[in-house]
């Protein structure tokens, strides 16, 4: 099966602006999120994989649909930010231009935050719900069976007109399981410091989780640590 995965563009971010100055010579960190779900897809299937990360192209929208033309998969991943939400939705709308049959899957915050919102809106197909390494595969593995989807922790979807949550997926505690990022999917040279574009850098997951329950993130939303 052909899996495309998704940064979105940042167009519309829902944030407050920098100084001009400060956004022209800002730079982007890879997108270890599905980086990560590409690795552990790459290290437990065979399914054909694509990661787009449109945030440090500078694409236009009309850009950014050909690239998805090119690189369209069955089933495309969307990372979803409430601060890129507008943008995860432009995203949405094209890939189901391009492709109508695609199976779009959206993960982040955002969406264990607002699950019911989420899946109400057009053209989206699933949400996971936490981590989505393990939930993503299972997903991909039983698309058709609907009994089975019940049974998988960390997804939301709509079956027979109801809105079904399986929960959020639990932590998961041996991180050696899941692998390593997939970075080659993606080019290195895209990513630089946050504070100025002179240096290549990257960064990496030392652990996962938060043991604090800060009310401006979605750890309240996430299970305990």
């Amino acid at each position: 099966m052909k899996v495309l995965l998704i940064n979105p563009p940042r167009f519309h971010e829902l944030i407050g602006k920098n100084p001009a100055i400060v956004e022209k010579h800002r730079g982007f960190n890879p997108p270890l999120g599905i980086l990560s779900l590409a690795g552990y897809l790459e290290k437990h299937s065979d399914h054909e994989l694509t990661v787009v990360d449109a945030q440090p192209e500078g694409w236009n929208y009309e850009e950014f649909e050909e690239v998805l033309r090119r690189k369209m998969g069955d089933v495309v991943g969307i990372t979803a930010m409430t601060f890129t939400l507008i943008d995860v939705m432009k995203t949405v709308q094209l890939v189901k231009r391009i492709h109508p049959e695609a199976i779009v899957v959206l993960g982040g915050p955002h969406v264990h935050i607002f699950p019911e919102e989420t899946i109400n809106q057009p053209g989206v197909d699933f949400l996971c719900q936490g981590e989505g390494e393990i939930t993503f595969l299972k997903l991909l593995e039983n698309l058709t069976n609907y009994d089975e989807l019940e049974r998988i922790p960390g997804l939301v979807f709509k079956r027979n007109g109801r809105i079904v949550n399986t929960g959020i997926s639990p932590s998961t505690q041996n991180l050696d399981l899941l692998g390593f990022p997939a970075r080659h999917l993606v080019d290195y040279r895209k990513y630089t410091s946050l504070l100025g574009k002179n240096d290549v850098i990257t960064t990496m997951f030392t652990s996962r989780g938060c043991p604090y329950r800060c009310t401006f993130c979605d750890r309240p939303y996430s299970p305990v640590i």
